[in-house]
């Protein structure tokens, strides 16, 4: 009788560690029509199946309208309950980043964004290595267990990259392969076994569908809760409303949100500096480039830096599963 999670697509939802007063009276609702669905036979527990009938009963009870909620779903409910608890802040700095994004997350509740055109194009490399990691064995790894040489030339050569020095003598050299492969493990997409990469199952899943691959990629950016996130949180809420931005601006302004957050050492007390902020948000930055989302320009001291049109649509994505996603219990780690 205990209420699913709902994988996507088209819904991601998953109950939290802590509830609001929507969240924990959608649970109860929904527990009541699983017993319910048991007595009248809808659902029966154990036979073969059941799991998905069990989702499938709770899906549509949370995404009917309903009069006693003055025609909401309990699914709107809890999105405008979610998205006004991620919108609160401690700081001013990071509220005036929230409030022009709301309204554009406010509109779809709990439901992704639709994928953009290009988005196949940002996400083929990672799709190449998730495919190259799923045949025979997978890709032979060196010694140190780096992707071995004529795995990184076919990669620089196919994505026309630019390493240096060039030919690369590794994957050292090519700071996309190590990005993509970084994200590849954190998507839980590949293993290492002995001296191969190799793809796991949910790994070739994705490498044969371009738009799941799409949203484990948004859902991984807005997901966790410590400082990185934070400051990838910060990033993107900058990012997706501003063209070309400053990247000295871009650390300031996310450095500003991080510090009225309440963020600090908790040895010394001291708030995260610049240096700090900038090292988060230069991996956040690699990591859009290897995917082919962000512009850049200007010399070293001016440089600059923006979203791709794709890359406003995954930032947005990501911003609104974090906002829509489950509270954090704040006793956690």
């Amino acid at each position: 009788m205990e209420p699913p999670d709902l994988p996507g697509p088209p819904l991601w939802f998953a109950w939290g560690p802590v509830m609001g007063e929507q969240e924990a009276g959608a649970f109860f609702s929904v527990a009541a029509a699983l017993e319910l669905a048991v007595a009248g036979g809808e659902l029966r527990p154990g036979a073969r199946g059941w799991r998905a009938a069990q989702q499938a009963v709770a899906r549509r009870h949370l995404a009917t309208p309903r009069p006693e909620l003055d025609g909401h779903s309990w699914l709107e409910l809890v999105a405008a309950e979610r998205l006004g608890g991620w919108a609160r802040s401690r700081g001013e700095a990071r509220r005036a980043l929230v409030e022009p994004v709301l309204p554009r997350l406010a509109g779809r509740p709990l439901l992704p964004l639709p994928v953009p055109p290009g988005a196949e194009g940002a996400l083929a490399p990672l799709r190449w290595l998730l495919a190259l990691a799923g045949k025979g064995r997978g890709i032979a790894l060196t010694q140190v267990g780096n992707l071995n040489r004529p795995t990184v030339i076919e990669a620089v050569r196919r994505f026309d990259w630019h390493p240096l020095p060039e030919p690369p003598r590794g994957e050292d050299d090519v700071f996309e392969l190590w990005v993509l492969r970084d994200l590849a493990r954190d998507l839980g997409a590949v293993r290492r076994s002995g001296r191969w990469l190799v793809a796991t199952h949910a790994g070739r899943a994705l490498a044969s569908d371009p738009e799941a691959l799409w949203y484990a990629v948004a859902h991984r950016l807005g997901s966790g809760h410590d400082l990185a996130a934070t400051v990838t949180e910060l990033t993107l809420l900058v990012l997706v409303e501003a063209g070309e931005v400053a990247e000295a601006t871009l650390v300031q302004r996310v450095g500003a949100g991080v510090v009225g957050e309440g963020w600090h050492e908790r040895a010394s007390g001291r708030s995260p500096d610049a240096q700090t902020v900038r090292a988060q948000l230069a991996a956040l930055l690699r990591l859009l480039e290897a995917l082919g989302l962000r512009r850049a320009g200007g010399d070293w001291r001016t440089r600059w830096v923006a979203l791709t049109e794709p890359g406003r649509a995954l930032a947005l994505e990501a911003l609104r599963a974090r906002a829509t996603g489950p509270r954090p219990d704040p006793r956690g780690p």
